[in-house]
């Protein structure tokens, strides 16, 4: 039988409880994050002195072509949470149990069409690529995408275990299970390159990791939440709404792929491939930013879930946005803030000269995306109400409006042009669009949430002229005074917006933070 409140097994052994759990969930999120980064920044170049740079690019390129079969993943796995969730939420252990087993059948199907499309890129690799890798980079390259493939499946397969872990709220485990493999995979990787100097063994490491990691997924899911997974009623009217939510979630994330690839594509062909590396460079820093702000309403499909069984869901919904959208607002705009002020010094040091559109590039995409940061929970709430069709809409209109927007401002402005588009696109659609939905559809307080969100502005002037007050100090070492300036601006930050910005909530929760007797409610 699958238990529902798991906080007390057989045994006596108490897990801390769903409250503490999100709490935790968010900060070893972020600290996943930084620990993410700071690996990229070692491992990277450790890689590339090891395998060189010819096998380091097949590695990119593989990498490349199966992040397309990776949506197919996401997709389901969103889909089966958002369902079993509602089942939990409606304490049907039968229910729960189908959908598992629903989730089961979908993955095994999804399993075959990703050993098609496997085979259907293998053929396209091999013709895309046959004048410019010699005939072993070719066979490796084939053997690399199978695996990878093979570690796709392999992730499918365990998924339904994964789901319970989530829905039962246990962030902790999961969060540091994968810290555990950001750490780990590495490591392994750069013994293992010493003696086999090859792309291939990131690949083979990366699954054996994963399988590793499904298999400690699986003994928590059925050991310490009693997970069962039994077919009840397995038919098209069990089977059809997951997937019919599944090609919902699909077209959105096709458009988001869109609308973050089109800038590139577009400042390649307009202007050439040197350019194109100018906007990456931006769009990486973007990259890490929205990770960032967007983890805080990562860790709240159980809960919200929960809140629209009640009657008064609205109210209830509205509170939590705008707990979660001040949250947010206060970690992007100290990294917006601070970008706006070192953005350009910390572009140059990191990549050299030549990259100061980058900083640009970067600038507005950052801006542009505060809206979607900031509103992440809406759509939550969007997928847990079965709505997430209106918003997968707009982002189609969108991403088609990028594309039209982008030529003319790329080829008057240059590199820029093509992330302003992204900005006055996101602010039409994210910003504009979205909150009139949310306000007249769904019923939520828009304009107390963005009342509520500003006001968590309040202390950011100050720690801006505290931040422009040390950037006129400047040492011999320019990487120094990089550093120095960004931690005196980030200790300005905490302390004028935890006196200024904070509300009793906010400081109640660093409180706990710090005291481990915090709530996130």
């Amino acid at each position: 039988m699958l238990r529902h409140s798991c906080h007390k097994r057989e045994g006596g052994c108490v897990d801390i409880d769903a409250s503490s759990q999100r709490k935790l969930g968010v900060v070893l999120g972020y600290v996943n994050t930084v620990v993410q980064t700071l690996v990229s920044f070692i491992y990277t170049p450790l890689l590339l002195s090891g395998i060189g740079q010819s096998q380091y690019g097949l590695y990119q390129i593989i990498g490349s072509l199966t992040a397309y079969i990776n949506i197919l993943e996401s997709m389901l796995t969103t889909s089966v949470l958002r369902f079993y969730c509602q089942a939990k939420a409606d304490h049907n252990e039968e229910k729960m149990e189908n959908v598992l087993a629903i989730a089961r059948f979908v993955y095994r199907v999804a399993s075959g069409l990703v050993a098609v499309l496997s085979v259907v890129f293998a053929f396209f690799f091999t013709g895309a690529y046959s004048k410019s890798m010699s005939t072993d980079e070719l066979r490796e390259g084939i053997v690399m995408l199978f695996v990878v493939c093979t570690n796709i499946v392999l992730n499918m397969s365990f998924f339904t275990y994964s789901t319970v872990v989530l829905a039962h709220e246990r962030f902790v485990f999961i969060k540091v299970l994968e810290l555990v493999g950001l750490v780990l995979q590495p490591l392994v990787v750069l013994a293992l390159i010493r003696v086999f100097p090859q792309a291939l063994v990131i690949s083979l490491v990366q699954l054996a990791v994963s399988f590793i990691s499904c298999v400690l997924k699986r003994f928590y899911a059925v050991r310490e939440l009693g997970c069962k997974i039994v077919a009840h009623d397995i038919s098209l009217k069990t089977v059809m709404p997951i997937v019919g939510f599944s090609g919902i979630m699909l077209v959105s994330m096709v458009a988001d792929i869109v609308f973050a690839k089109t800038g590139q594509m577009i400042v390649g062909y307009v202007i050439g491939t040197a350019a194109v590396a100018v906007y990456s460079v931006g769009y990486q820093v973007y990259q890490a930013y929205g990770v960032l702000g967007r983890m805080v309403s990562s860790v709240f499909v159980p809960r919200v879930t929960e809140i629209t069984k009640n009657p008064n869901s609205s109210r209830e919904l509205s509170i939590l946005w705008n707990k979660t959208g001040r949250l947010s607002m206060l970690i992007i705009a100290g990294i917006l803030a601070g970008f706006a002020l070192y953005g350009q010094e910390f572009i140059s040091i990191w990549v050299g000269d030549g990259y100061d559109q980058a900083f640009i590039v970067a600038l507005l995409m950052m801006i542009a995306f505060v809206p979607d940061i900031v509103q992440a929970l809406g759509l939550t709430i969007l997928q847990v109400i079965n709505r997430y069709n209106f918003r997968a809409s707009v982002y189609v209109v969108c991403a088609l409006a990028n594309v039209t927007l982008s030529f003319p401002l790329v080829s008057k402005l240059g590199v820029p042009g093509g992330a302003l588009a992204g900005l006055i696109v996101l602010l039409a659609g994210s910003g504009l669009v979205m909150n009139v939905y949310y306000g007249r559809v769904i019923g939520l307080d828009v304009f107390g949430f963005w009342r509520a969100v500003l006001g968590s502005l309040r202390g950011v002037p100050i720690a801006v002229l505290v931040g422009m007050a040390i950037a006129r100090v400047q040492l011999p070492s320019a990487a120094l005074s990089l550093v120095i300036h960004c931690f005196v601006f980030a200790v300005a930050y905490v302390l004028v917006t935890y006196f200024v910005s904070m509300n009793s909530y906010e400081k109640e929760l660093v409180g706990g933070l710090l005291s481990r007797h915090g709530r996130m409610r």
